[in-house]
């Protein structure tokens, strides 16, 4: 066998230009596949075959591909290449390989060492990027980690080849003999710090989650990539950089082996306890650190959503127990964070009130369809439950629905249909007219503005009056004491007029002063100027509605024209001593302003006129002005139906619009009603399937000519669309073996309070369901996770023990040897998870798994360095001279291959812009760091303190000579 090793070692020593041309042949082919790796983003691929969502997903795939189409979140995602990679990954890598550039600077004796060891790792690198491109599929966590970890775990190897060729030109061998002796005393060392390594990681395998096998059967093929290289290309770098190796010599930092050796051996019994308080201490501080399961979020996401998030979770069940899918939805509804559920039977044939269906329309369509017009659904429903309809409305509250039809779209643009302004410029234009029409002279008298200031200023008590006074308290008074009031006289006012009557002795529009006889129910009556005065005041001018149809200044002309009344009325009738002719009033009387708001003046009935003389002798008497009956037009009918406020149906309406030459059609009323029907109706929530409401849109309410002359094509691409989706959704919910069922929540995905509402979830489906049934979602997984997690982290902890165990117990021939050793890199893992825990933090579930056997596999190799060392002077030295030796000869491999383990993971953690890969390497450098610092400082007085137990036997002292 030891003649086998030699000439091993010499035919790769003298063939070494082959292997370096074949290696660098192999490292270009491998740059050229990398473009074809498969890089996989679907964390849901590595679940556990045993998991519950793990065996919902497959049934997801198989049974029900259309609805994994649409689900957002559920989909595997392939991509090709590194367009999957974060933005800022190259910046990252450029900054770890200046990391370990300037730590191999610092540590190496010669400027040229560190570009010989770039170059050796970076072919390895390169290698076995490319060569992923063999397996189905790598995760992006392992495509984007494993280069920078198998860079800093392989560095060691080409460290201790270069100090051991060093050592030996030292001793005036020739380069080519120097390196055969130097590959074959360093050969063990590195092969049993590469198998540790290589070992630890292929642990990863046996844990239940497959990203672990992902990651441990990459980085395993790297170390071996790495070791290969480290014989195959090493070697040839060396030699044909011998004199410039030699040229570029420097000093190198080193620690002060002979103080520590001494501090080490005279404390080893305090500092053997204290290492047992430490890895005991770590291990139980360890469980404190809170572990999360949802993985970190991309730093670069360009996600802009400040919404509420939504929680989705599917249930795969038996089609076979559809009938209990909707009890079981209804009971998981009840929490208050559950905000919808969607399964086939709720959506084909559970019925719903129209807000339920818009919100079921509004969640399934997402941001792919445009919602359902505001108020659609509403009316379709009142629709569809009042096949006859015999509403009936007032035209202020259509006009009201007007309005609003228009502003929700459902009425298109240029089909105005105001009531109200056409009312109000048809009786605008007519005032104009009217006031057009005048004349602008009134009688000779005392014009009644004047009057009636006149009267206030004298401060009568009876012009004062808010009433017209009553004949027993009126004051008679003689002909010559009788004020002029414009003509006006007691028996004027007191007659009953017709409503042309009226107008022509107020000069006012008859079709106005018909109105408000018609108003007041006197349509081809009479009413006496006291009354029609009384009337205006209280029951047009107090009522914003009708007062919007008089003139502007009708307040003021009404209170002065009243203020004359009262005077009349106050100073009684005309005496009959003496008749006397009336005068005419002047061309410029103000008596014609009456259209204003007056003091109440209630009408007088038990006054009567002068029998000798009728109501067409005193109208003439007053003005000169001929009598014109209003006449009664579909104008007039119009302003009554809107004024009275009563309520009409539809054909009244229509017909009554047409009249007037309103541009209105029969289908745009029957719209109205249906609209203020729909808007005002408060019975009971009219339930309908979304089946049901389809069918009714499709083949009823679309074609109806009501709704298919005011439906723009947008609102029908809307409808459409809502319908196409909602039908292949339901298509896509229901299969022939399996079916789903959807719950959306606003759980966050992981909490305490989320994975207590999945367990509730699993029971109620678990009460409900007799056959299989499984559950789908970011909240099952992560509750999956958590559960297993406890089982898969001691099974790799004692894989991972065990195995370096074993190796370390053969290689020192010895049981009690690899105690110590593995109690040191343990102490460091959980050092670093205590670490992580620190200020309240959390650490990943996948940063522990990986680092633990990251570090176990890689500190390891320190550890059994400087055992080795220990093992080999302690033949010919005491204990004290061993450490001495020991720190002398693995110190300086330790120190760089630790320092770039420690320091290069931790400065690209922060510039990572994947947050999962930099916990990972965070987790990472810390560990070894703290690994780091217990191998040079506490496992040597642990050697020391344990040395007669430990120290080699006769044989083990032969080999390890022969080794050397």
């Amino acid at each position: 066998m030891r003649r086998f090793a030699l000439y091993l070692v010499r035919w790769l020593v003298r063939n070494r230009v082959i292997l370096f041309i074949g290696t660098i042949a192999v490292a270009v082919f491998c740059a050229l596949m990398i473009p074809n790796i498969n890089i996989n983003t679907d964390m849901t691929r590595y679940l556990p075959e045993s998991y519950s969502m793990k065996q919902g997903m497959t049934i997801l795939d198989t049974e029900l591909s259309g609805l994994k189409d649409q689900a957002q979140g559920f989909d595997t995602t392939f991509s090709s290449g590194l367009d999957t990679l974060p933005k800022g990954l190259g910046k990252t890598i450029i900054i770890g390989v200046a990391i370990v550039f300037a730590v191999l600077l610092a540590m190496c004796s010669s400027v040229l060492e560190v570009v010989v060891f770039l170059i050796t790792i970076g072919v390895a690198v390169l290698i076995n990027v490319g060569s992923n491109a063999l397996l189905e599929s790598v995760s992006l966590t392992t495509n984007t980690i494993s280069p920078v970890l198998q860079m800093v775990l392989s560095m060691d190897y080409c460290i201790i080849l270069m100090n051991r060729y060093r050592q030996e030109r030292m001793t005036g061998k020739q380069p080519v003999s120097a390196m055969n002796l130097a590959v074959g005393g360093t050969a063990s060392s590195i092969l049993s710090s590469a198998f540790t390594t290589v070992v630890s990681l292929l642990m990863l395998c046996f844990i239940k989650l497959k990203i672990g096998a992902d990651l441990g059967v990459v980085l395993a093929k790297g170390v071996a990539i790495s070791l290969i290289c480290t014989f195959t290309l090493l070697p040839a770098l060396i030699i044909w950089c011998g004199k410039a190796l030699e040229a570029t010599r420097k000093k190198i930092p080193v620690l002060p082996a002979a103080a520590l050796s001494r501090f080490e051996y005279r404390f080893r019994i305090p500092i053997a306890i204290l290492f047992v308080i430490t890895a005991v201490g770590f291990t139980l501080l360890q469980r404190r650190t809170p572990i999360f399961f949802a993985p970190p979020q991309w730093e670069d996401t360009d996600s802009t959503d400040t919404g509420q998030k939504v929680n989705p979770m599917l249930l795969i069940y038996s089609t076979a127990e559809e009938d209990a899918i909707p009890a079981l939805l209804d009971t998981i509804a009840t929490d208050p964070n559950v905000t919808t559920c969607i399964s086939y039977p709720s959506l084909a044939d559970l019925p719903r009130t129209a807000e339920e269906m818009e919100a079921m329309f509004a969640l399934y369509a997402g941001d792919q369809a445009p919602a359902i017009p505001d108020g659609m659904l509403k009316l379709v429903y009142y629709a569809q439950a009042h096949p006859e309809r015999t509403e009936t409305f007032s035209l202020k509250t259509l006009q009201q629905s007007a309005d609003e039809l228009r502003q929700s779209g459902l009425i298109p643009e240029g089909k105005d249909i105001d009531i109200e302004k056409l009312i109000r410029k048809s009786f605008s234009s007519s005032s104009k007219k009217s006031s057009k029409d005048k004349t602008t002279t009134t009688p000779a008298t005392t014009p009644v503005a004047a009057v009636a200031d006149t009267v206030r200023a004298q401060g009568d008590s009876s012009a004062q009056a808010d009433v017209i006074q009553t004949p027993e308290t009126i004051q008679t008074t003689t002909q010559d004491d009788a004020p002029d009031y414009g003509g006006l006289t007691y028996e004027i006012i007191t007659t009953p007029l017709t409503a042309g009557e009226m107008a022509a002795m107020m000069d006012s529009d008859p079709k106005q002063v018909g109105m408000l006889y018609r108003l007041a129910g006197k349509r081809g009556g009479k009413m006496t100027p006291v009354e029609f005065i009384t009337y205006v005041k209280k029951n047009i001018l107090g009522r914003k509605m009708y007062a919007a149809f008089l003139p502007k200044n009708a307040e003021r002309d009404l209170n002065n024209t009243a203020a004359v009344y009262d005077a009349i009325l106050a100073a009684g009738p005309t005496p009959k001593a003496e008749p006397a002719t009336v005068e005419q009033p002047k061309e410029n009387s103000d008596t014609s302003a009456v259209f204003t708001q007056a003091s109440e003046i209630p009408a007088n009935p038990s006054v009567n006129p002068p029998a000798e003389k009728s109501s067409s002798d005193i109208i003439k008497s007053v003005i000169k002005k001929p009598v014109e009956e209003p006449k009664y037009t579909a104008m007039d009918a119009l302003l009554d139906m809107y004024l009275s406020g009563k309520k009409y149906s539809s054909s009244k309406i229509y017909k009554a619009l047409a009249n007037c030459r309103v541009p209105v059609t029969k289908d745009e009323i029957d719209l109205m009603f249906l609209y203020t029907a729909a808007s005002q109706d408060e019975g009971p929530g009219q339930a309908l399937s979304p089946v049901q409401l389809l069918d009714f849109l499709a083949d009823t309410l679309l074609v109806s000519p009501v709704f298919s002359a005011f439906v723009d094509d947008s609102t029908l691409v809307q409808v459409t669309s809502a319908r196409e989706q909602l039908l292949a959704g339901v298509g896509s919910l229901r299969g022939e073996k399996y079916s789903a069922a959807a719950v959306l929540s606003g759980y966050e995905v992981e909490s305490d309070s989320s994975f207590a509402y999945v367990e509730r979830v699993n029971t109620l489906a678990n009460e409900a369901l007799q056959k299989e049934h499984y559950w789908i979602g970011e909240s099952e997984m992560y509750k999956e996770l958590k559960d297993g997690f406890p089982q898969e982290l001691l099974l790799l902890t004692l894989l991972t023990v065990l195995s370096i165990f074993f190796i370390v117990a053969i290689n020192f021939r010895s049981v009690l040897t690899p105690i110590p050793l593995v109690m040191t890199v343990l102490a460091g893992v959980y050092a670093n998870v205590w670490a992580s825990g620190l200020g309240g933090r959390s650490m990943y579930y996948l940063s522990y798994l990986i680092v633990q056997g990251i570090l176990m596999g890689a500190t390891i190799d320190y550890s059994i360095l400087f055992t080795n060392c220990y093992l080999f002077s302690r033949q010919r030295l005491g204990a004290q001279g061993a450490l001495e030796a020991a720190f002398n000869g693995s110190s300086h491999s330790i120190l760089t291959s630790g320092t770039i383990l420690a320091f290069a993971p931790l400065v690209m953690s922060f510039t990572m812009p994947d947050l999962l890969v930099a916990s990972i390497l965070k987790s990472l450098s810390l560990g070894a760091l703290a690994a780091l610092l217990f191998i040079l400082f506490l496992l040597p007085g642990v050697l020391a303190c344990l040395d007669p137990l430990i120290k080699p036997r006769k044989k083990f002292r032969k080999r390890i000579t022969s080794q050397q």
